[in-house]
């Protein structure tokens, strides 16, 4: 079903990302956002880090526009590590409707249990936007709607799309993520950069004027500050959340 009803211009998304930074609350962007939502045909939606690891959903969620009663069910039990959505959220670089999800995922057992009791809640189907994070391995923005295969054309995903990334950098501004302290050191991060596109750690203490052994230990530092047990993992972490540019 395409989705109608609604005249969402242009000019609508970018007069809500010229505003976006006027919202001193959650609540009231969180209003904001739902209501630009609903014109798109959906009427419910959740701010969230992609949680990953054994991660919990609850302490990574910045905006709950989630039905009444379904987020509590989700989080109590677990659901984040059997929904397909979520799942895929963690592995994707771009915005995608909910049945455009992986057959492999979306038929998995617990996942089909977990999409039948959503509709149960008037989450029929929706669109993901994820997008990149210091704070969290992914951010997303999902929005569900209440009409079973709810389209929404190439157009309006571009607009969407930039109305939820705007409204999630704003998030992290107004719970104070932008004036946390850098993950990395300027040294660590330099010293990964060179790991990045390939040298070694005698060839980045030569580069830097430094010892091999002052290089292990940066190394050690910024695999136990990214939470990795490799360097090509820290590298794989430190480019998607963007504190090196290789």
């Amino acid at each position: 079903m395409q989705a109608g009803g609604h005249s969402v211009t242009d000019d609508d998304a970018f007069d809500f990302v010229a505003r976006v930074d006027e919202h001193k609350t959650l609540d009231s962007l969180l209003t904001d956002l739902r209501e630009q939502a609903s014109r798109f045909g959906f009427e419910h939606l959740i701010l969230t880090g992609v949680p990953v690891g054994g991660q919990r959903l609850e302490p990574l969620v910045a905006l709950n526009g989630w039905p009444e009663g379904w987020f509590e069910r989700y989080v109590a039990n677990d659901y984040a590590r059997h929904d397909a959505v979520c799942v895929h959220a963690a592995q994707s670089f771009r915005p995608f409707a909910w049945s455009e999800v992986p057959r492999q995922l979306l038929e998995r057992p617990a996942c089909r249990r977990i999409h039948g009791e959503a509709t149960e809640f008037g989450l029929l189907s929706g669109y993901v936007v994820t997008m990149s994070s210091e704070h969290h391995w992914n951010t997303a923005v999902s929005f569900g709607s209440p009409e079973d295969g709810l389209v929404i054309d190439k157009r309006d995903r571009a607009r969407l799309s930039l109305m939820a990334t705007y409204a999630g950098a704003h998030a992290e501004d107004i719970l104070g993520f932008s004036n946390q302290p850098r993950v990395l050191t300027d040294r660590e991060a330099e010293v990964l950069t060179h790991f990045a596109v390939g040298r070694t750690a005698g060839m980045i203490a030569e580069l830097l004027s430094i010892s091999e052994r002052t290089v292990v230990q940066h190394s050690e530092n910024f695999r136990r500050k990214l939470g990795v047990k490799s360097t090509v993992h820290a590298v794989a972490v430190a480019i998607k959340r963007r504190l090196i540019m290789p």
